[in-house]
């Protein structure tokens, strides 16, 4: 099985790798962005496997979180801080898109960084984190709404669980979050 992830990990680094140089971004850099790409994908970090971290910083020192087209990413920053635990009291969590767009623009608002059309957002997180957006009902007091946009960050119900009050719950819970930590909702 470890031999299949590896396999599989070296066909995925050296298709991000053709994929970064081909958008002309330099040779240590483009190195980076493909191993960056595989451990979101695959968790299977190339650098660290081969040894070469130290050889990669001597050739070149890693600049700003760049994405595979070469150009840093608001995005890429916000979900970065958001999974290395920096945006507390926000964790992932499911809730609205337009709620967590809310929260990333006001991020990039006091970080003073461009944000990213809505679109955008939902491509580059579904893209680069495969975290996808979905169209779910909610129910709430046994009734169900209307289907909204929801981000789940890649997170289920629990088993014996129904996911349309649990993603309720849930909805309210990071809304309740994006109060505390002063973040406005779209």
């Amino acid at each position: 099985m470890k031999a299949d992830l590896a396999v599989a990990a070296q066909r995925m680094f050296n298709a991000a790798l053709r994929t970064a140089r081909a958008s002309r971004i330099a040779p240590a850099q483009a190195l980076r962005v493909a191993n960056d790409f595989v451990v979101r994908q695959l968790g299977f970090d190339w650098i660290s496997e081969l040894g070469i971290a130290a050889e990669l910083e001597e050739l070149a020192p890693a600049h700003e979180p760049v994405t595979i087209t070469g150009r840093a990413s608001s995005v890429a920053e916000f979900m970065e801080a958001l999974l290395a635990g920096e945006l507390a009291p926000l964790k992932p969590m499911p809730g609205l898109t337009t709620a967590w767009y809310g929260a990333y623009t006001a991020w990039c608002s006091r970080s003073g960084k461009r944000a990213a059309p809505l679109k955008r957002f939902v491509y580059e997180l579904d893209h680069s984190y495969s975290f996808r957006t979905a169209r779910k009902g909610l129910r709430e007091a046994g009734v169900r709404s209307h289907p909204k946009s929801v981000l789940c960050f890649g997170i289920e119900a629990p088993r014996g669980v129904l996911e349309s009050e649990w993603l309720a719950d849930q909805v309210r819970s990071s809304c309740e979050l994006f109060a505390a930590a002063g973040l406005r909702m779209n």
